[in-house]
């Protein structure tokens, strides 16, 4: 089983504190309040944040941006909720797309018969123990000739895209990659995937956020990408398939 996992208490990436330019005050995107000494920033948004706000209001489960008290029950803000693929038919359309799209742009293809699964509970669904601090939003499941892709309801559209092409990876490397190769290797093929679907799809936003990942995802996509930009598409296929 391969997954692609959020932390969920500060999203993708872990926000970075530095000076504020005096000379033009920032505002707090939450509070609205100028920003006096230092501000925060998520790598990959566009939005500061006071201090404040940085360290004690409730982050988004999926995108890390503090919400106000009033989100923090739904724990989604209200931009990750507006983007939210709420219908099951919705999300299977998409699935084809986004699949439809990466065998046009990346000639990916899969012999066996893969279909799509939504929960309100991943780590149920698929019989794994869910970790403190993490948010799992995708896996896909191996049955002998067939395939499940099985993700989390309700996701934001960009991350939706995002998951269902890190998972339509894990499928095609299930039937065109040896078993050895290293998780580094495994998720940063299937981000650099989702990437190119991202770019695919107009996701500007998801995309600069995986761009500023440093988990084992950014870090393993990192590698893929410098890889295609020495030796192009083909070298990043010769040496996944041979399990580098």
């Amino acid at each position: 089983m391969f997954g692609l996992v959020l932390a969920a208490a500060s999203g993708p990436s872990v926000a970075q504190e530095a000076e504020a330019s005096q000379a033009n005050p920032l505002r707090c995107e939450l509070c609205k309040q100028i920003i006096k000494k230092h501000y925060y920033k998520i790598p990959g948004l566009s939005e500061f944040y006071c201090e404040t706000c940085h360290q004690a209001a409730p982050k988004c489960l999926f995108c890390g941006r503090p919400m106000s008290g009033a989100q923090a029950p739904e724990k989604v803000c209200a931009r990750c909720r507006a983007k939210a693929v709420t219908s099951p038919e919705e999300a299977r359309q998409l699935y084809h797309q986004v699949r439809d799209w990466l065998e046009g742009d990346l000639n990916l293809a899969w012999s066996w018969t893969i279909s799509l699964r939504l929960t309100s509970d991943l780590p149920e669904a698929v019989g794994i123990e869910g970790k403190s601090g993490f948010r799992e939003l995708g896996a896909f499941l191996r049955e002998g000739e067939t395939g499940t892709i099985v993700l989390l309801e309700a996701l934001p559209r960009d991350l939706l895209i995002e998951t269902l092409a890190h998972e339509l990876a894990h499928a095609w490397q299930a039937e065109n990659c040896p078993p050895k190769s290293t998780l580094l290797w495994k998720e940063g093929f299937a981000q650099w995937v989702a990437a190119k679907a991202l770019d695919g799809f107009n996701c500007e936003e998801a995309l600069a956020i995986l761009e500023h990942r440093q988990d084992l995802y950014g870090k393993g996509y990192r590698m893929i990408r410098e890889l295609e930009s020495k030796h192009g598409r083909e070298g990043v296929f010769s040496a996944v398939r041979e399990g580098r």
